[in-house]
Order: structure tokens, then sequence, then C-alpha cells
């Protein structure tokens, strides 16, 4: 059976008609039910959605890619490759991304977003999961210490260290994403008084030096401009102190990678940088240890982010 004829029969159960133009589907009868039970539709039938609104109906629309099944516990490490350090970040500052300002989002002839605005503003609510990389640190950290959570979002990968007495600072140039953090922290009940939120843009945006036990930068560091990425890593290894660490992520392409997720996330912004072996080979450009360096396997795409720890050495 084709895919369409999956997707159809799959959504027909639930009560919902699919129709099709190309490779966009439309839930007519969408305007009852929230995204979530589309996107369980959809994963049904093993493909991953990308999931837009029709601004003049309300209808959802999609188009999808094919499911890829997580394999955890089996960290993929990161290739390393020798170059100079002028190539290294000669490799990185050419690195660009297609982002339109002031442009809808398009893809595959169909608009998904109407703006760079509206889009991010689906990232941030879109954005629930903290990374394995804190999981495993919130296992072992202390029940103190201080934070620096840079393009924090909705706050999912720092309030667990708020929780457990971390004094935290949340940048992020979205006031949305920061009201939401605060919010999460009031249902909760915890820590507010170690609590300081930042309406800021992290590239131009002072840190205090010598100041974090633990910077984290999870999938905001391929959004931001690539000439200015080693400026941010330089401010970042100043304001942590000796043996503090970095959590991070970069983007990479992969020739084989379905070409409209990495298209996506390109006109939103993110940019994907030659190889894996950029996320070693970024720490050792701005003086850290390579602590960690692997493939991250926990999302339901083809793996193409690079998840990295590092701990800050003296120059």
């Amino acid at each position: 059976m084709s895919l369409s004829t999956n997707l159809s029969t799959a959504f027909d159960r639930r009560g919902l008609t699919l129709d099709s133009e190309g490779s966009i589907f439309t839930i007519e009868n969408s305007t009852t039910i929230p995204k979530r039970i589309a996107e369980e539709i959809i994963l049904s039938v093993n493909h991953c959605p990308i999931i837009s609104q029709n601004r003049i109906d309300g209808l959802l629309e999609f188009t999808v890619v094919p499911y890829r099944a997580p394999t955890r516990f089996q960290p993929v490490v990161c290739n390393t490759v020798a170059m100079t350090e002028d190539n290294f970040w000669g490799k990185v500052e050419s690195t660009t991304s297609r982002i339109e300002e002031g442009k809808p989002i398009s893809i595959l002839g169909r608009q998904i977003f109407p703006s760079l605005t509206e889009a991010k503003r689906e990232m941030v609510q879109g954005c629930t999961k903290i990374s394995d990389l804190m999981v495993e640190f919130i296992d072992r950290a202390p029940n103190q210490g201080r934070v620096l959570d840079l393009g924090c979002g909705q706050g999912v990968n720092s309030i667990p260290l708020l929780e457990k007495g971390w004094h935290v600072t949340a940048i992020d140039n979205a006031p949305e994403a920061l009201a939401m953090y605060r919010e999460a922290v009031s249902a909760r009940s915890i820590g507010s008084d170690r609590l300081k939120l930042i309406n800021a843009d992290i590239t131009t945006h002072s840190f205090s030096p010598l100041n974090y036990d633990l910077i984290i930068c999870i999938d905001v560091l391929p959004y931001i401009d690539s000439k200015k990425l080693r400026s941010v890593m330089m401010k970042i290894h100043e304001s942590l102190v000796l043996n503090g660490q970095v959590i991070g992520t970069l983007f990479f392409s992969l020739t084989h990678s379905p070409p409209v997720t990495q298209e996506l996330q390109e006109k939103l912004g993110a940019h994907f940088y030659p190889g894996d072996y950029i996320a070693p080979a970024l720490l050792k450009n701005t003086g850290f240890l390579d602590d960690e360096c692997t493939i991250r396997t926990d999302s339901k795409l083809e793996p193409c982010c690079a998840q990295f720890v590092g701990t800050k050495k003296a120059i």
C-alpha cells in the first residue's frame, strides 16, 4: 500500500478525512483536534510529521519524512578530523542558513509558517523535552552551583537544577519563552529567589566572567550567525570557573538526510556544519577539554545533531 493510502486509512479510523496535493496533506475536519492527535496518527504509520496550520480555515496541513526508531544507550562518538585552526574557523564561518527575514516560510511550494516570528513561537512551545545529556548531568550534580542557560526557552534543561538548589541565570531573546519559564517555576513553587531571567541576544549580551559552574547551550548555537560562533564560545569559556563545564549541541549535514527537514530548519535560521567532527573541533579551538562528543539519537529523525560536554581548561 502507498504512503497516502496508509495515512488516509489511519486518519479514517479516527473519523478524520485526509486530502493530498503532492506531498502536502490536509486533514479536512481537523479544527476539532489538537496537533498532538494528528502527530500520533502519523507516527502510527512510521513517519514523522512537519505540521502547520492553514491560517485561512484553521485546518492542519503536513508533510512527512520517514520515521527512524531511536537507538538509545548506543552512543556514537563523533569523528575527529585533523585541521589547522584557520581551516576549522574557515569552514565554520562559511556555513550559511537559508533564513529570509520578513518572508513566509514555505516548503515544497506550500506555506508552513506565515512569518519567522510565528515559526519561532511554535519552536518555543515545542521545546518540552529535557536533553539526555542534562539528565545525566543532573543525576551526578551537587545540590548547589551556578548555571547559565543560554536560549533557555521554557526552561526544561535548567529548571531541574533550580529544583535541586542551584542559582540559575536564564537568557532568551523571546519574551514569551521567559514568560513560560516564569509560569513553570511559579506553578512548582520552587526557588524563584535563585532565578534571574534576562531578555537578551546572547551574541551581544555580556556574561559575568568566572561566575558559572555550568553553561547550557542546547539547540541554540546552530541558530546564531556562524561568524559569531567563535566569540560566543569564547564568552562561554571566560564566564565559566576553572573546570566548569559547557553542554551544547551543533547540527551537521548528512548527504542522505531527508532534505525537507534540513531545509525547514535552515529557513528557521539553523546552520548545518560540514560534519559531526565540528563538535570536538569546536571545543578544542575554544579552550575546552573534550569530555564527550556524540551524535544525538533521541530523535525520531535521521541523526544530524552533535551533542557535547566540554570542561574549561587553563589557556
